[in-house]
């Protein structure tokens, strides 16, 4: 008989999208120390907080005298426990989700390799897709007790999704920031690679952070686009909340500035792509308010980028959450928004989109942000205050006045919305 299979999901704190490796047993300690079997970044938890023994049983969990205590389903651990499927495990404040193979489960893995059970001796296993699911960093550990010979051959397909219908199959991007997670996904129903953005609750869920999160799929949506990132679907299941995108495989403006700045021919590319997108929302009342090079997508199969990530965009009349601070933003992000931005929220124009399209091209040609500072307030002084370094010699004098008319201090001296900036950039000599 093969082993019952079980994964853990870490669903939110800093190392949500992680899956706690259980082929590491048969006892698994989780806390904040670095010699724990595995860490969980959280200061709210104990250097070794809870434990958990794998045995052909299944998961037991047990608390570690930790000083918050370990909760199972809201109920806080009095002494061990065997977890089940769908269990919500809180420590500190990290939350995590166990799935455990079902009779159902068993029964859909016969009828995919068509009713032969591998065998092994060996506990309980994580199958192998699982650890490489939703960015887990921990490398795949040989497992005592399988078979010579046998390696290739496949543990399990996948238990059932965290969202039903998706097979996380890897995390897109950083670290999780605000509770928002991206992954690549196999969306089920149609065998096609997806992109999942997935809202993680961290504690209580405030009402206005899930409208904000519907808001951004209900504002692309309306205006579709070539060079608008495709939003398929939204989907609610139990506290999660999840939008389904495109997935674009060639990764993001800000992973080809980490080889170096771009080329004369790829940024006038790249300026036109993102200047017709802006255009596009900007004729439907649609403002990004969020531009920077991590949220501006290749595609390669066309060589092509498209605008990305709008959680901070406004739909048609204006509407937003009224909640956005743009000061909680990484620096890196704060050295793509227009000065105004930085001021005054409320005062956001499609000038202010114009602007940061500028900083992307300018960045694209030097390789960095036109201005950098070690925190915030040195970093905002040098947007406010400073004039952008100089570009390259060998880009067309045509191309750097646009550029630097989108990096005006003040939103009148800039290109009104996009289409003004297209107009502007179809003018430049040799734009596509």
């Amino acid at each position: 008989m093969r082993p019952m299979l079980a994964e853990v999901y870490v669903l939110s704190g800093r190392d949500a999208g992680k899956v706690v490796d259980t082929g590491a047993g048969p006892m698994i300690f989780l806390g904040r120390a670095a010699s724990n079997t595995f860490r969980l970044r959280d200061p709210q938890m104990s250097r070794v907080h809870c434990r958990i023994e794998v045995t052909t049983e299944g998961l037991t969990l047990s608390d570690a005298e930790s000083g918050n205590g370990t909760w199972v389903n809201g109920d806080r651990l009095e002494g061990p426990r065997l977890l089940e499927d769908g269990d919500e495990i809180s420590i500190g404040a990290t939350k995590l989700k166990v799935l455990v193979e079902t009779e159902e489960d068993r029964e859909l893995y016969r009828t995919r390799i068509g009713g032969d059970l591998l065998e092994s001796s060996g506990s309980l296993e994580v199958s192998n897709t699982a650890q490489r699911a939703i960015g887990s960093d921990a490398p795949e550990k040989p497992r005592a007790g399988r078979r010579a010979g046998r390696q290739d051959q496949p543990v399990a397909n996948k238990l059932r999704e965290v969202i039903p219908g998706f097979r996380l199959e890897a995390r897109l991007g950083g670290k999780s920031r605000q509770g928002i997670a991206v992954y690549r996904a196999i969306q089920r129903s149609l065998d096609r690679s997806v992109a999942l953005k997935v809202f993680l609750p961290r504690g209580q869920t405030r009402p206005e952070d899930v409208r904000r999160f519907v808001r951004e799929a209900k504002a692309v949506a309306r205006v579709p686009r070539p060079n608008v990132v495709t939003i398929h679907d939204i989907i609610s299941h139990a506290k999660l909340r999840a939008i389904v995108f495109e997935f674009i495989g060639g990764g993001s403006l800000e992973d080809q500035l980490e080889d170096g700045p771009l080329g004369l021919e790829e940024t006038l590319n790249l300026g036109s792509c993102v200047a017709r997108a802006l255009a596009h929302l900007h004729s439907h009342g649609v403002l990004h308010r969020g531009i920077k090079p991590e949220h501006i997508l290749f595609g390669q199969d066309f060589e092509t980028y498209k605008l990305g990530n709008f959680g901070n965009a406004t739909g048609p009349g204006g509407q937003r959450s009224g909640e956005t601070t743009y000061l909680d933003a990484p620096l890196k992000g704060l050295a793509y928004l227009s000065p105004e931005q930085l001021t005054n929220a409320d005062v956001v124009s499609p000038a202010s989109d114009v602007y940061s399209i500028g900083a992307c091209l300018h960045a694209a040609f030097n390789g960095q942000p036109p201005f950098e500072g070690d925190s915030v307030p040195i970093l905002a002084a040098s947007v406010l205050r400073d004039t952008a370094p100089p570009l390259p010699a060998e880009v067309p004098q045509d191309f750097q006045a646009v550029i630097f008319r989108c990096l005006e201090k003040e939103p009148g001296d800039r290109y009104a919305d996009g289409v003004e900036l297209l107009a502007a950039i179809d003018e430049v000599e040799g734009s596509p």
